[in-house]
């Protein structure tokens, strides 16, 4: 049977990598997207994302980053890292804080705003401890407030809310989200902020 990681995971993770294959600017665009096709074909395609903040590929080697969890593009059911941007991540749930460093934000104009940290995983294929990730994102890239999913794998535990606010600054440049925890998560109705710069 799928862990909850495994089926609540990839449901926010779609929408992350669903962004790989749009087209579109960005004032720091220095970096690919996601490949769709990595899931399936381990290919090393980069899409045409507009990213800010580095890149986030299937098959980043990096080493020595906490980000990775000590896993590399090798490890059977990795889908990718979100490892070698420069966005950081400050993240509050209730009195506890996490910051989060070389997460990938995803600005497309027009179309979705996201962020993501550390490695993401195919259910079914990856058979290790879950590994610590986070994502944040919403459909909206104008400023101001709109509505955002956010989900966060730490220590084994998951923490989510699919109806976080989020206020966006200019030209994808960061956010910050505020919400209530699902009440599915690691600590139910918790309140949750996050604070992302590209």
């Amino acid at each position: 049977m799928p862990s909850k990681a495994n089926i609540v995971a990839p449901l926010i993770l779609a929408g992350v990598v669903a962004l790989a294959g749009c087209g579109g600017g960005s004032k720091a665009e220095s970096g690919t997207g996601p490949s769709t096709s990595a899931n399936k074909a381990g290919s090393a395609k980069s899409a045409s994302s507009a990213s800010t903040g580095g890149t986030s590929h299937p098959l980043s080697t990096s080493t020595g980053d906490l980000c990775m969890g000590g896993l590399t593009a090798k490890t059977p059911g990795i889908l990718e890292f979100s490892c070698n941007g420069s966005a950081k991540i400050h993240v509050t749930v209730g009195s506890v804080t996490k910051d989060l460093t070389g997460g990938v934000c995803h600005y497309i104009p027009g179309q979705a705003w996201s962020v993501g940290w550390g490695p993401f995983t195919i259910a079914g294929q990856y058979k290790g401890k879950q590994p610590d990730n986070f994502t944040l994102n919403t459909n909206q890239t104008d400023p101001g407030a709109h509505s955002a999913g956010l989900i966060m794998m730490l220590g084994g535990k998951i923490y989510s809310t699919t109806n976080a606010t989020i206020t966006l600054m200019g030209k994808g440049a960061g956010a910050h989200a505020s919400g209530t925890l699902d009440p599915v998560s690691a600590s139910p109705k918790a309140p949750i902020s996050v604070d992302v710069t590209c």
